[in-house]
């Protein structure tokens, strides 16, 4: 069975994963907003009940209070709904930008494996001269 403190510690962790999904897959901005900030809510729980008392009060007060109230008071400021979007619906242009974007992720994670690589080879030679 688990004690009161991993329950708590498992509840702001499934917490804040679902606040995370929410900012992801929330069509309306402003519900985004609330996700983060039920993400952040759940962050400075996880902190607390990790015995890191001063992030969780920075984490409460510089994010949820500050930064993302004043996202929130800027979105209901717009009239998000009367705009209109500027990427086209269509699966030509879906599919191009999955494969744009597939593009630059794998140049990025191949200039990461090859970097990895070479500075791998150059501390084990390092050590191997030791």
């Amino acid at each position: 069975m688990l004690s009161a403190d991993a329950f708590l510690f498992w509840f702001l962790a499934v917490l804040a994963i679902l606040g995370g999904l929410g900012v992801l897959f929330l069509k309306s901005p402003l519900y985004a907003a609330f996700a983060l900030i039920l993400t952040m809510i759940g962050l400075a729980g996880l902190f607390a009940t990790l015995g890191a008392f001063f992030l969780s009060g920075v984490q409460i007060i510089v994010y949820a209070g500050a930064v993302l109230v004043l996202f929130v008071m800027v979105l209901m400021l717009f009239d998000l709904k009367s705009e209109k979007m500027p990427f086209v619906k269509g699966t030509a242009a879906g599919f191009l930008k999955l494969v744009s974007v597939g593009l630059v992720a794998g140049i990025l994670l191949g200039a990461v494996f090859v970097g990895v690589i070479k500075n791998a080879n150059k501390s084990f030679m390092l050590t191997a001269a030791d």
